[in-house]
């Protein structure tokens, strides 16, 4: 949308800020998609927050549609959202 190419980019310790992720969901497990704002402090990932309620629509046009996405139709299923639609 914004048309910014992100080729070439990488996120410094992105994959400490992943580990750091995953362990502080794992810590929530009945929260099954949440939004997870991380920054890189000069000591590594800092959590900023998680929102349950994270702008589903955004992330819908990003990835072409969430229930093309296994991952997320697992998910939507296992709350009851497909049987909805």
């Amino acid at each position: 949308m914004t048309k910014v190419v992100f080729e070439n980019i990488s996120v410094p310790l992105f994959g400490e800020a992943k580990e750091f992720v995953l362990k502080v969901a794992s810590l929530m497990p009945n929260l099954r998609l949440v939004g997870w704002d991380v920054g890189i402090g000069e000591s590594g990932p800092v959590l900023i927050e998680g929102n349950s309620d994270y702008g589903i629509n955004s992330n819908d046009m990003a990835y072409g549609g969430y229930l093309t996405n296994p991952a997320f139709r697992k998910v939507l299923n296992e709350i009851g959202f497909l049987k909805a639609v």
